[in-house]
């Protein structure tokens, strides 16, 4: 990314909108931000007659908080994610908030995350209603088993030096190889993964020399892994193809439990043209 991050962050009248603002916020104390807040009035919803006071209390929390920080304001038209996405597009992160602990008022849940996640090359960021900062957690990213995960890695390296937070790497296995039980595993499973772990770690710490840099092999349950690897995570990235299927171990189903049991924010990082390589493991 490059030295000024820009990020959009969604704007309306709920909690969960007002901590990922926060969020935003916090990033800003740590590095050079251009934020601009979004509020989009969708045809389907009733009309936002107050779209223009939302958006001034927003600027106003960030002025107190962040001051000097450039921002701008939008009310934007039209269904909500796509207006988003129009909004966010060249920007480095997109910041929504998701009622996690009350889907039914979200219109920001469902498959809209991951909609947003594999539009163009925007990182997006999705802060559940009930997150709390924990000041001094690690950031942790998934390993796939391909280079899908690439791009999510060097991401979570810049959010841990902005944060001055360790990075833990995380990679889920499992020990069962698809096929026919009866014949044996052509390699050691154990083995192939860790040396794939192995070469994440290498190159994180060859190209962040003084992040401090973790590794986690956890056979089993990829989302649970996530979720367990730190106590209390300040920040959980994955990576994404673009075609929306979460890559190797982090498969679609894991960033949906992410989003749903997850009470930290998680960015879901979209591979480059180049990440979307051979499966480790076939």
């Amino acid at each position: 990314m490059s030295e000024e991050w820009s990020i959009v962050v969604g704007i309306d009248e709920e909690p969960a909108s007002r901590l990922a603002l926060d969020w935003a916020i916090d990033l800003a104390h740590g590095r050079p931000v251009r934020l601009r807040l979004v509020h989009a009035v969708d045809v389907l919803m009733p009309e936002s007659a107050d779209a223009e006071r939302i958006l001034a209390e927003a600027a106003h929390r960030v002025e107190e908080t962040a001051p000097g920080c450039p921002m701008d304001t939008v009310v934007a038209d039209g269904p909500i994610p796509d207006a988003l996405l129009r909004h966010a597009e060249g920007a480095d992160l997109l910041v929504i908030g998701s009622h996690r602990t009350r889907r039914w008022r979200s219109i920001l849940t469902g498959d809209v995350p991951g909609r947003m996640a594999r539009a163009e090359r925007c990182a997006v960021v999705v802060v559940p209603d009930d997150w709390a900062p924990h000041p001094g957690g690690d950031v942790v990213v998934g390993v796939a088993d391909d280079d899908s995960s690439r791009e999510a890695i060097e991401r979570a390296a810049e959010f841990a030096e902005v944060d001055g937070a360790a990075l833990r790497l995380v990679h889920g296995w499992s020990p069962i190889l698809p096929g026919d039980p009866a014949l044996p595993p052509p390699v050691d499973l154990e083995t192939l993964h860790r040396d794939r772990l192995d070469d994440a770690l290498d190159a994180v710490r060859g190209g962040h020399p003084d992040l401090r840099v973790h590794g986690a092999l956890l056979p089993g349950d990829a989302a649970h892994g996530l979720i367990q690897a730190s106590r209390t995570p300040e920040l959980i990235v994955v990576g994404s193809h673009r075609h929306g299927v979460l890559a190797g171990a982090l498969l679609g189903s894991v960033a949906r439990r992410l989003l749903r049991e997850s009470r930290t924010p998680l960015c879901i990082v979209p591979a480059g043209p180049d990440d979307a390589g051979a499966a480790l493991v076939r």
